[in-house]
């Protein structure tokens, strides 16, 4: 029993020594290298991410085959259809130096969000399940960003893309959802987004500069708004929301424009033209474009029910064609009183009560003017002051009501012959020679039906 005891009291020794030195060893112990850190201090700590502030930046094209990443990062095209390829690259890469190509993708829902960077393409497409495409983190697209026939798909999230080469989305219907900071995103070729549900394209303010910009058959789309300062190529908005409208402030020089189906087009600081501009089949009931001074092709203001007012008064020199037809509203084309030269045809047709322009000289092709109103006064064409026809194109016509006045004309202007018509007389001559074709036919035929029935009757009667 007493060995009992003593062993319980030794055992209670070694258990207090053993305590008492873990209790002095943690007390005298300091923590050794990066437990010294200082503790961050400041009244108010920011400890979220700005909206607009960008998870990282990368320059993907400082990158090569030789740089320490993965092999499979490396790769020129990856060609993914599920979501287990995809996971495996994510897996192993958070940017890739090729082009990422999805196509007939098995999910509902696409996830990029590990993806930081891509130095190729980004091409999605022909996934007619995917509804949803997130990339929270994708910073970069160096090459076209397309989306293509997703005919599910509602929303796309990419809120921290601040570049990419070209934008093109084309037959995606139901997208009617777009997360992106349109603000400070970067695109430097093509903008283009055609069949989408989209209700507005705002901003872009950091684009000044792009190839195309062509924004069509989006349904419900009612807003375009865009900082561009010069589009280098086309530059086409048409086939979307009769409500639409278009406000470019900042648009200086275009390649070429048609513009359809707006109910109202802010250009103020639109100024050159290089080839055709045509505004056609809108709403709106004014346009004013009166910093433009030159358009390199034809100019075109066709079938706009509403207009009522135009303002070109900067324009000289049109080096094409100039048509304005079936604008039913609009009165009068006084608005060019600076043009001085059109390289190409005239041909004007409406209700127009006056045509006047102040400054113009010389035009190189053929005019028809056709108007519906008997004031319009065809004279001031037909009997120049210093006996030299501007129209230097073969053939001059113009129609005033039921009058009309023709010129041929030499190359240097000189009037060869001059005609007229009373097209109302010759309206009543026409009906009269349809009345007697009728009525002659109608009298032969008769003759005709006599002359069988008689020799009916005489087989009848030698019978």
């Amino acid at each position: 029993m007493n060995r009992v005891l003593r062993k319980g009291q030794l055992l209670m020794i070694l258990l207090t020594s053993l305590l008492v030195t873990q209790t002095l060893g943690a007390a005298i112990y300091l923590p050794k290298g990066p437990h010294h850190v200082k503790p961050f201090h400041s009244d108010k700590p920011n400890l979220q991410r700005r909206g607009n502030e960008p998870f990282f930046e990368i320059d993907v094209k400082s990158l090569d085959v030789n740089s320490p990443i993965s092999e499979l990062c490396k790769k020129d095209l990856h060609v993914i259809d599920s979501a287990q390829e995809l996971f495996h690259l994510q897996n192993q890469c958070e940017f890739i130096l090729g082009s990422l190509q999805i196509t007939n993708y098995d999910s509902n829902i696409l996830n990029l969000n590990s993806l930081r960077a891509i130095g190729g393409n980004l091409i999605i497409q022909d996934s007619p399940e995917l509804i949803r495409i997130q990339a929270s983190n994708l910073n970069k697209i160096e090459g076209l960003f397309q989306l293509r026939r997703l005919t599910s798909l509602v929303s796309v999230e990419i809120p921290t893309l601040n570049f990419c080469r070209s934008l093109e989305w084309k037959v995606v219907p139901i997208l009617n959802y777009l997360s992106m900071d349109s603000q400070n995103i970067e695109i430097v070729k093509d903008i283009i987004i055609s069949d989408t549900s989209l209700a507005n394209v705002e901003n872009f303010n950091k684009v000044q500069e792009i190839d195309t910009f062509n924004i069509n058959n989006n349904r419900f789309l009612e807003t375009i708004h865009s900082n561009v300062k010069t589009i280098r190529g086309q530059f086409s908005v048409h086939a979307n929301a009769k409500e639409l409208e278009l406000e470019m402030p900042y648009l200086r020089e275009v390649e070429n424009i048609t513009i359809r189906d707006t109910s109202l087009v802010y250009l103020p600081q639109l100024t050159k033209v290089k080839s055709s501009l045509e505004f056609i089949e809108n709403y709106f009931y004014e346009l004013n474009l009166n910093n433009l001074q030159k358009v390199g092709g034809t100019l075109g203001i066709i079938n706009n029910v509403n207009l009522v007012k135009i303002d070109l008064e900067n324009v000289t020199d049109i080096q094409g064609g100039l048509m304005i037809t079936d604008n039913e509203s609009l009165e009068d084309i006084t608005f060019l009183p600076n043009l001085k030269q059109i390289g190409g045809a005239i041909f004007f047709e409406g209700s127009f009560k006056e045509i006047m322009f102040d400054s113009l000289k010389l035009v190189k092709g053929s005019a028809l003017i056709k108007s519906s109103s008997s004031l319009l006064d065809c004279n001031k064409w037909t009997n120049p002051s210093n006996g030299r026809s501007i129209i230097r194109g073969g053939k001059f016509t113009c129609i005033s009501g039921k009058k009309e006045n023709t010129l041929n004309v030499k190359q240097d202007g000189t009037i060869v012959e001059k005609g007229y018509k009373d097209l109302t007389q010759e309206s009543e001559d026409s009906k009269r020679r349809v009345i007697s074709k009728f009525t002659n036919s109608t009298t032969v035929s008769t003759q005709l039906n006599l002359l069988l029935l008689g020799i009916c009757l005489l087989a009848m009667l030698f019978v």
